[in-house]
């Protein structure tokens, strides 16, 4: 989740197509191979004006079907 920054440039030549930037990007996922730093990594590469990534990774829970009962 993010809510577009007008104070925030957008990286490269987006600015010039009217696109803000995003200063606070949040985010909920399963579990990532290389780890929850692995995944801040991955969306700090993609939102680079982003001063804070905050990235929360969720198991869901076993179904009865799965553990076997």
């Amino acid at each position: 989740m993010a809510e577009p920054d007008p104070a925030v440039r957008a990286p490269g030549i987006l600015s010039l197509f009217g696109e803000h930037g995003y200063s606070e990007i949040w985010g909920v996922g399963p579990p990532y191979e290389g780890g929850d730093t692995e995944y801040e990594r991955e969306i700090e590469s993609l939102f680079p004006e982003a001063e804070k990534v905050y990235v929360e990774t969720y198991c869901p829970p076993e179904s009865d079907e799965d553990s076997g009962q």
